[in-house]
């Protein structure tokens, strides 16, 4: 158990080590009352401070035996060998992958959202969402349009960019759904379809 508060009274401790297990269980000590207290509540037994000291030794033998270095890769094989992850990326997608399932009832471009709010980068929120740039780019699309107040210029494209996209998209069919291949196309292959999403994404201001 542990405790961010507690009141305790250790003036009927019977056993060595009662009081160290009661006192441990609090975060800080300033958040202790303490109402009693006898000798035997802080007496340590002598077959344990022994012990304690071995385990100091055992210890310190164990850091003298291996470098630094050495103990970094054999945690890494012991990690590795019982299904651990090493990876930092794949850590950080394997923990947002949990967050993700914990929020439940979020929708897949919340979910964006909520990286987007972060300025992450695109090719990152890819990787720790397990998904291509091009989807997050095609969420950048939708979030846009059903999110205006978002203040989400740190992903405009370029100005360039987006006059080259614009001229194409402005000729399409009013009222139809955008057509990223016609877009495509159009600027004979010069602008990728990441390009292209993002530029549409800001275009439908």
């Amino acid at each position: 158990m542990t405790l961010d508060a507690a009141e305790i009274d250790l003036s009927k401790t019977f056993e060595m080590g009662q009081g160290y297990v009661a006192l441990s269980r609090l975060k800080k000590l300033e958040n202790l009352e303490l109402k009693g207290l006898n000798e035997m509540a802080l007496r340590v037994d002598g077959l344990a401070h022994k012990a304690d000291l071995r385990f100091q030794e055992l210890s310190d033998d164990a850091d003298n035996a291996f470098k630094l270095e050495e103990l970094e890769l054999l945690a890494k094989t012991f990690l590795r060998d019982n299904g651990g992850l090493i990876d930092k990326k794949e850590i950080t997608k394997n923990k947002n992958k949990l967050k993700e399932k914990a929020q439940g009832k979020q929708s897949t471009y919340e979910v964006t959202l909520m990286h987007l709010k972060q300025q992450v980068s695109l090719k990152e929120i890819a990787e720790i969402r397990g998904l291509t740039a091009g989807t997050i780019s095609g969420h950048l699309i939708k979030i846009r349009k059903d999110h205006p107040e978002e203040d989400l210029n740190y992903y405009k494209p370029k100005s360039s960019l987006l006059k080259k996209v614009k001229a194409v998209y402005d000729k399409q069919p009013k009222n139809t759904p955008i057509s990223l291949n016609a877009i495509y196309n159009k600027l004979s292959g010069s602008v990728n379809y990441d390009e292209i999403k993002l530029a549409v994404a800001f275009i439908q201001d």
